[in-house]
């Protein structure tokens, strides 16, 4: 695995992109890169990149909590689909955070204990999330489990 440390220039970028994410100037921050390409704070996977793109990775979000990201909560029946990658549905969500937006990331977390199990990009705003009774509402990039999950530093 081929690491190597990210510029200053591109740390204070990474810290105007996801401020949520708690990364200070101090911070050691390094790109490894296998068969994905991961960003490293202080040791821990905390980004990756999916389609030239850096979203949050769960091990930062279950580090900072859930309730600093943008976040749906789903049923305990849809946890199992969820932690093997399947696509968000809208009956089995329960809870849509104010703050989800079109085309951006959002968090997909276990209602009952607030725990995050997915990464995804939400395909509604929240409002209009709230309005819609079937379909696909937040595409999956990313699970508890997958490549980005499993990495051993």
């Amino acid at each position: 695995m081929k690491r190597h440390n990210l510029s200053k220039k591109e740390i204070k970028e990474i810290i105007a992109l996801y401020p949520e994410a708690g990364i200070s100037k101090k911070d050691i921050v390094e790109i490894a890169e296998d068969e994905e390409k991961i960003i490293l704070v202080n040791g821990i996977p905390s980004f990756f990149y999916y389609r030239e793109k850096i979203y949050p990775a769960l091990r930062l979000v279950l580090e900072k909590g859930v309730e600093n990201f943008p976040a749906v909560f789903v049923d305990k029946g849809a946890i199992p689909f969820v932690v093997k990658g399947a696509d968000v549905m809208r009956p089995g969500i329960v809870e849509i955070g104010e703050n989800v937006k079109k085309d951006a990331y959002v968090v997909v977390a276990d209602h009952e204990h607030k725990k995050s199990l997915a990464i995804g990009i939400a395909l509604f705003d929240a409002e209009d999330m709230k309005e819609l009774k079937n379909g696909k509402v937040v595409k999956s990039i990313h699970r508890i489990g997958d490549a980005v999950w499993g990495v051993r530093i």
